[in-house]
């Protein structure tokens, strides 16, 4: 019994974690705060693709998608890129001594938007 209580424990635990990846495909820049990123439906025209930042978040509703957008805009202000575009998401499920554990992948494109100011 004893058991079961850590597991759930430890699963609860880590279904809040969320951790992101960076693959740099382009020009990177001096990194920038994350409020300064934009979150674009599309490639805007004459966008700069910097890199494709994967996360990994625990659940599957609005919150882990809110999380992995914030870790998104982290990742991207740490290589200097001033957008992100969401391309995908997959969740998966794994039961681990009969408690369920939920667990969502997403994938950014980091891009550099030149300012029209």
């Amino acid at each position: 019994m004893t058991l079961f209580f850590l597991m759930a424990f430890a699963c609860a635990a880590t279904s809040s974690c969320t951790t992101g990846r960076i693959m740099v495909t382009g020009k990177q820049r001096p990194a920038i705060q994350p409020e300064a990123v934009r979150v674009y439906s599309g490639l805007p025209a004459g966008c700069e693709k910097v890199a494709i930042v994967m996360v990994e978040t625990g659940g599957k509703d609005q919150a882990s998608l809110d999380r992995a957008t914030k870790v998104g805009k982290e990742k991207a202000a740490s290589i200097g890129a001033n957008g992100i575009v969401p391309h995908m998401g997959s969740a998966e499920t794994l039961l681990i001594d009969y408690v369920p554990l939920h667990k969502t992948h997403f994938t950014f494109e980091a891009i550099y938007v030149e300012s029209d100011r």
